[in-house]
């Protein structure tokens, strides 16, 4: 992930360049474009999703020698969509409040072998996010305009699952195939707390690119620590493990195209 952050900055600045260098026209290159309060960005990109620590959601959906459903099988990074409106508060462009949504849908799945029958296990949580924050654009890049900036946002993510199981039967001519799909347990929201760290610069007025990195936790400040749903990405309830829901926390990469107002 770190290695496609550096690379997207890299790629970022070649396109300024060659931009550039098909204008005839020379701006200095600490020339500011007039500002207007507020100045608005407006952009739409991809976001990934990247469950971190020990928690029973990034396990296997049926571990072994069991029938019951106890892991979550969400396990490597999960893509998702990201839209923000970034209101620019002050005519040096460092202050910004960025108000955005996230949408993904989490995917776990796991299929088992056995003799004359063939088992396929899919646990999808959706987990969209309405987000709030505030960011600061603390230096300036020599290429493409750029600016690095640090961010921190309050979000609120809406939490449901779907569990679908299919089992083929192949001692059967044609196969015999059975499928059944539920809700998991009852859908909740969540407050949560992120930081971020990115780049913004300058393609072709008004168009920008926006990549940056961060670590999140979606139920920061309000996990249910009663014990009555379990653990938060999970499909069901044990009995007697892992009740009690704990804090998670996720990495994630950002790409976002922005159009400036």
């Amino acid at each position: 992930m770190i290695k496609l952050f550096v690379l997207s900055v890299l790629f970022l600045g070649v396109l300024s360049h060659t931009s550039s260098a098909q204008n005839t026209r020379i701006i200095p290159s600490n020339s500011k474009a007039p500002f207007t309060f507020p100045e608005i960005q407006f952009g739409a990109g991809l976001t990934t999703f990247y469950l971190n620590g020990d928690n029973s959601a990034r396990d296997l959906i049926y571990p072994k020698d069991t029938i019951r459903s106890i892991g979550g099988g969400i396990s490597g990074s999960q893509p998702g969509i990201a839209v923000r409106a970034t209101f620019i508060l002050d005519a040096e462009r460092k202050f910004r409040v960025v108000a955005g949504f996230d949408y993904m849908i989490l995917v776990g799945q796991q299929r088992i072998e056995a003799s004359g029958f063939s088992f396929y296990a899919k646990h999808s949580v959706s987990i969209p996010s309405a987000v709030l924050g505030f960011e600061y654009a603390f230096a300036e890049l020599p290429l493409a305009k750029a600016k690095t900036y640090a961010g921190i946002d309050i979000r609120n993510t809406f939490i449901s699952g779907k569990f679908n199981k299919t089992i083929a039967y192949t001692n059967f001519k044609p196969f015999k195939v059975e499928e059944e799909e539920f809700t998991t347990k009852e859908s909740v929201s969540r407050l949560g707390l992120g930081l971020r760290i990115g780049v913004e610069g300058e393609l072709s007025p008004p168009i920008t690119i926006n990549m940056s990195a961060g670590y999140t936790s979606i139920n920061l400040f309000n996990p249910n620590t009663s014990g009555s749903r379990g653990q938060l990405l999970t499909p069901s309830v044990t009995e007697d493990f892992d009740r009690v829901e704990r804090v998670i926390g996720n990495l994630s990469f950002t790409m976002m195209v922005q159009f400036k107002f």
